[in-house]
């Protein structure tokens, strides 16, 4: 596995590999060619991203942040393409994630997987739109937007679908939800405190999100 660091606002091109990415600026355009993992650890507080999938190419994105976050993704994805993109997020500050997903050709898979917890003082409000273009066939798309909230502040979700196509399969699902009692029960029952119970389904929600 390959180390980038980013440290100033460019255009990354990728080909096969799998890469362990570092992000230390607001602003980055990465360029997808043939089969690419990678796994993002960057805790950037502000980004802005554009993620671009040449035709017959495919991408496994896995980022973990946590804190404050006011980022925001842009996906552009071709022909015979394939686009997973999972997110995990431990919110601990009031926060905002936005991902517009373009899907401009035929035969396109497209899974954004986005979970998130709230805690302490942390919010998150989530905007994920999926723009699919008329007459082309043979799509997937699935958003599916998570929060679990272990506070009392307001989250919102906010998934949108703009489909011109008939021939595709298009879904989203979106949920702001807590801890269920019969988990905290269960993990409390063999010893944990309510705490440790708490910090365990927190970190096996998020972990499980990712691919790595």
């Amino acid at each position: 596995m390959n180390k980038i660091i980013v440290d100033k606002e460019k255009v990354l091109k990728l080909n096969s590999d799998e890469i362990l990415l570092e992000i230390r600026t607001k602003k980055v355009a990465i360029n997808i060619q043939g089969q690419v993992v990678i796994n993002d650890l960057s805790n950037n507080e502000e980004l802005e991203m554009t993620i671009n999938i040449d035709s017959n190419s495919s991408l496994v994105y896995n980022n973990f942040a946590k804190g404050k976050i006011n980022n925001s993704v842009i996906i552009n994805q071709n022909s015979n393409s394939i686009l997973i993109y999972n997110y995990s997020i431990l919110v601990q500050e009031k926060s905002f994630f936005k991902i517009d997903a373009n899907i401009k050709s035929n035969n396109i898979n497209c899974e954004i997987n986005v979970k998130a917890v709230t805690k302490e003082q942390g919010s998150l409000e989530i905007i994920a739109t999926g723009d699919i273009v008329p007459n082309i066939k043979k799509i997937k798309y699935l958003e599916n937007l998570r929060i679990l909230a272990l506070n009392d502040e307001e989250n919102i979700i906010i998934p949108n679908l703009f489909v011109s196509s008939n021939n595709l399969e298009a879904l989203h699902n979106a949920t702001i939800s807590r801890p269920s009692k019969e988990e905290i029960f269960y993990l409390t029952s063999k010893g944990l405190s309510s705490k440790k119970a708490q910090d365990l389904i927190m970190r096996g929600y998020l972990i499980n999100n990712l691919k790595l």
